[in-house]
């Protein structure tokens, strides 16, 4: 019998006042042929279909920079794969990473060793802890000065199948999530509850993640990750001072409402380009990359590496006093 094993993955951000960022990113995970992918999940014939209450653990204080530059070589490693040239993009690394660290631990042997070393936390001592532990950072971040930030994952199992205790009580006792089953004979109903969920984690940002022909009746496990993120610019952009301005593309220039403002931001020149960090409340921020010409983009993405990430992680703790105009934008996944 042909097992599908679906890893779902959404990520939604929003700015009060300033333009909306939405976006998902999907990829399909099957087992190999002795379905190692996932073989502890469903060799207990004991069904265990309620998730334990989630007490994530403390990954060693040593490990915690190693995740976190785990994460970082994963998110342009996974940007250099997904890359087109010439087409606009918007992915969230992290919530690939955080939805393969739970396939990880239902996995064993050489997959568990493969998924480890691309996500880069091989040799990581507590590795899954560590990960759990920057997805309960995530979610205790928001909530507060004009900051919200969460993370939810969500197991959707074959209803009726047996699902290993241990896997569910290690995964769901370790990670920020839940575990619900669905009948995915019933393709069009699965959707239904599964798109009703992603709805309320992205607070209706994402209504039909889901169509029906994207899972069938030989689906038997699902993993959603969303990312929820509406956050208000530490120092807030005047509507005033919106204004009508051309912005250079590898097609040609275009006229776009450009927001303007002078600050003190921290700035940064780096091989073909430059970047600047504008932060939004609560330790937040976003940095943005611009080449130094339109023709330079390409060159600029093959250039995204350990040294890029050395340069602006140097040149980013320097401010400097410079004009910030990013241009209001909108996407829909």
């Amino acid at each position: 019998m042909r097992y599908t094993f679906l890893l779902c993955l959404l990520f939604v951000g929003c700015r009060s006042r300033e333009p909306d960022a939405r976006a998902d990113a999907s990829a399909l995970a099957r087992p190999d042929a002795n379905g190692a992918a996932a073989a502890d999940a469903l060799s207990d014939p004991t069904a265990a279909l309620t998730a334990p209450a989630v007490v994530v653990p403390s990954a060693p204080d040593a490990s915690r920079p190693r995740i976190v530059d785990a994460l970082n070589r994963f998110a342009f490693d996974l940007y250099a794969h997904v890359v087109e040239p010439g087409e606009n993009l918007i992915i969230s690394p992290p919530s690939v990473a955080f939805g393969l660290s739970l396939v990880m631990a239902g996995a064993r042997g050489s997959t568990r060793a493969q998924i480890a070393g691309t996500l880069h936390v091989d040799g990581v001592p507590q590795a899954p802890e560590g990960l759990a532990a920057v997805m309960a950072k995530l979610n205790t971040t928001g909530g507060t000065d004009g900051v919200v930030l969460h993370v939810d994952n969500r197991l959707w199992g074959q209803r009726g199948l047996p699902f290993s205790p241990t896997f569910l009580s290690s995964l769901l006792g370790g990670y920020p999530a839940s575990f619900e089953t669905v009948d995915f004979g019933d393709p069009s109903a699965a959707c239904i509850t599964i798109n009703t969920w992603v709805s309320e984690q992205t607070h209706g940002r994402i209504t039909e993640f889901l169509a029906p022909n994207t899972i069938d009746s030989d689906t038997r496990l699902l993993i959603a990750t969303a990312v929820y993120l509406k956050a208000a610019w530490q120092e807030p952009f005047q509507e005033r001072a919106t204004v009508d301005d051309e912005f250079t593309s590898p097609a040609g220039a275009v006229r776009v409402k450009m927001m303007r403002a002078r600050e003190t931001l921290a700035y940064a020149d780096i091989p073909g380009g430059k970047a600047v960090e504008i932060p939004f409340r609560n330790g937040l921020s976003m940095d943005i990359i611009l080449p130094d010409s339109s023709a330079g983009i390409g060159e600029l993405e093959r250039r995204f590496g350990r040294q890029c990430r050395l340069l602006l992680a140097q040149g980013l703790a320097t401010p400097g006093a410079i004009p910030a105009a990013p241009g209001h934008f909108a996407t829909r996944s």
